[in-house]
């Protein structure tokens, strides 16, 4: 406690409790805990914390990528050799952030989807997205997430500030519906769409378990499922997306890609929070 410890919790600008913070060995620097406080959640970071910061690969395939994304959440990013130009930003970022991130240096860059000396985001059943330059910790920050996550208010609003979520919402009693729901989700943004992955992050919400929640989209459970996007920055959702009546899981996911596109160009009909 802070009578017991005032001069460490100080040190530490611990003004709430618990309050945890870590260290990896051979570092001085303390980072603090944001993940969930459960079992679950101490158990991967210990789990991480036993690994090293940054995997090395001779080559990657299928069984690396399996390695590489066992932990949650299932993505891991890449720098292929030559590592000069890259690694030291790289093993700064790696260093930081490997209690909640993946990483690995690869030495062959065939299989990765990366040119040589670049950098990317992997993920199962997915393309490779690469890394458009900027702030490396940043983009890594907004991409660490699955390619399509399990969304509630523990994550919505996190997920929500960095990029718009574009939500499946379903009723989890009415299975056959709310699978395909998720299905269009993974459809949508598994292959080599990086503007579509730079804009806007994927994921299923239980619009029966937070009904009160979809009602400030106007919505029931009598309504699902429905695809919503959300630009939470600035309080406005977009809810016209409707899938074709003809074709496959693959036309679906194209109209629902041209319909995002179609709100990055500013086309689309916003609607407005009332929170």
């Amino acid at each position: 406690t802070k009578r017991m410890n005032e001069k460490l919790a100080d040190e530490h600008g611990a003004d709430s409790y618990p309050t945890l913070r870590f260290r990896r060995s051979g570092s001085e620097q303390f980072v603090d805990y944001d993940g969930a406080r459960d079992e679950e959640g101490f158990s991967l970071l210990a789990a991480r914390l036993s690994k090293p910061a940054i995997a090395r690969l001779k080559k990657y395939d299928n069984n690396a990528l399996e390695e590489l994304t066992s932990f949650k959440p299932r993505v891991a990013f890449l720098l292929t050799a030559p590592f000069e130009e890259n690694l030291k930003t790289f093993e700064r970022v790696a260093n930081d952030m490997a209690h909640m991130a993946s990483f690995a240096l690869v030495e062959d860059h065939r299989g990765t989807g990366l040119y040589p000396g670049k950098m990317g985001c992997v993920a199962p059943n997915a393309s490779v997205h690469r890394f458009p330059g900027g702030d490396l910790r940043d983009w890594v920050e907004t991409h660490n997430e699955d390619l399509v996550t399990r969304l509630g208010p523990h994550n919505f609003r996190r997920i929500g500030l960095k990029r718009m979520v574009v939500a499946a919402v379903v009723d989890p009693e009415e299975s056959l519906a709310a699978q395909g729901a998720e299905a269009l989700m993974r459809e949508s943004v598994r292959g080599f769409h990086a503007d579509i992955r730079e804009a806007f992050a994927f994921g299923v919400l239980d619009g029966r378990r937070w009904d009160e929640y979809i009602a400030t989209f106007d919505l029931t459970v009598s309504d699902l499922p429905r695809v919503l996007v959300l630009d939470r920055p600035s309080e406005r959702f977009f809810d016209e997306y409707r899938p074709p009546e003809k074709g496959d899981g693959e036309v679906a996911a194209a109209a629902l890609r041209n319909y995002l596109r179609s709100i990055m160009r500013g086309e689309a009909k916003a609607r407005y929070l009332n929170w």
